[in-house]
């Protein structure tokens, strides 16, 4: 390091103490730019997701290609009549989610509706309690 030389910042007549700037502007303007630290995004599905989704996007699709599952069964208010996916009577357990005896077929608005209103669902029987065999 050079004892004469001055430092960087434009309007400074200090001398250099460290790297290029004095002691002052060093400490704002020639410290390393850190490193940033590159976050992973957390992953949308588990693994176990992902092995099972193939699987039961199948069998919704052949649950509602059945005629008699064409049509909406909830018919809550907002019902397009269209059945476009399922609702889980007994929400999503693994013995139950793919049997077709705990699943009904409902438009996207019904199944929204059942989300909302759990009270309403459990009294029209579209809802299970998980506890009750």
């Amino acid at each position: 390091m050079n004892l004469n030389m001055k430092c960087e910042f434009p309007t400074c007549s200090e001398q250099a103490t460290q790297g290029n700037f004095c002691f002052q502007h060093f400490r704002v303007y020639g410290r390393k730019e850190a490193t940033k630290k590159v976050r992973k995004p957390i992953a949308k599905f588990s693994e176990k997701r992902k092995a099972e989704s193939p699987e039961y996007r199948a069998f919704v699709a052949k649950f509602l290609s059945q005629p008699e599952n064409k049509i909406c069964n909830i018919q809550a208010p907002g019902c397009t009549w269209k059945a476009t996916t399922i609702n889980h009577l007994k929400r999503r357990f693994k013995d139950t989610k793919m049997n077709s005896e705990f699943v009904e077929p409902c438009c996207a608005n019904c199944n929204a509706y059942i989300e909302q209103n759990d009270l309403w669902a459990r009294e029209n029987g579209h809802l299970l309690s998980k506890y009750k065999v």
